[in-house]
């Protein structure tokens, strides 16, 4: 798998990562179960090296549940989206120092 090999040539190199799940897809044929499925590994991979994780597709589905847009055309973060993105890398980067 490429995805863990890079993150373990990261630990290995003694960085310090922080691991942005796939996002939110709004087409009308797509049901998003890929992209839960792989967050779902991507999550495994970062809690096995001790890499920050961060579920931006749970936090755009509440956004979406609340109504609001979660993106401009489908797949391209809203406004919104972007800065909730924004709010978790912050808090990610100020846990991490």
């Amino acid at each position: 798998n490429v995805y863990e090999k890079i993150l373990k040539l990261l630990k290995r190199k003694n960085k310090r990562v922080v691991v942005i799940g796939l996002p939110y897809v709004e087409f009308v044929y797509n049901t998003n179960e890929l992209v839960v499925h792989r967050n779902k590994v991507i999550e495994e991979l970062s809690g096995k090296y001790d890499f920050y994780y961060i579920d931006i597709y749970s936090k755009q589905e509440i956004l979406k549940s609340e109504g609001y847009d979660i993106t401009i055309d489908g797949v391209h973060f809203s406004e919104l989206s972007a800065k909730a993105l924004a709010d978790e890398v912050n808090k990610a980067l100020a846990e991490l120092g």
